[in-house]
């Protein structure tokens, strides 16, 4: 699993669980949101796991998926521009 460098990781942890996923998959991207959605909470007041409609918290809700499409799209072009081999954690 962490040979192959066509997998990323896409991640919502805390930074203890996240280390320990960096050790397993070593030179697999990772790419982990946890950080873009606590900013949506601080900076915007908006908690990337409450759904208003339906009010409950779960998954990301509409809000979430816009801002981890950005994060994923800006994240995936620097993977590709990345060399084979070179370790790739990306802005986490």
């Amino acid at each position: 699993m962490d040979k192959d460098d066509r997998i990323v990781f896409l991640l919502d942890l805390s930074e203890e669980n996240a280390s320990q996923i960096r050790a397993i998959v070593r030179q697999s991207p990772i790419i982990n949101l946890k950080k873009s959605l606590m900013a949506m909470k601080k900076n915007d007041n908006v908690d990337p796991y409450y759904w208003k409609v339906s009010d409950i918290e779960g998954h990301w809700n509409n809000e979430a998926h816009k801002v981890i499409g950005k994060e994923l799209a800006d994240n995936m072009i620097e993977i590709i521009k990345l060399d084979k081999g070179s370790k790739k954690t990306i802005r986490n």
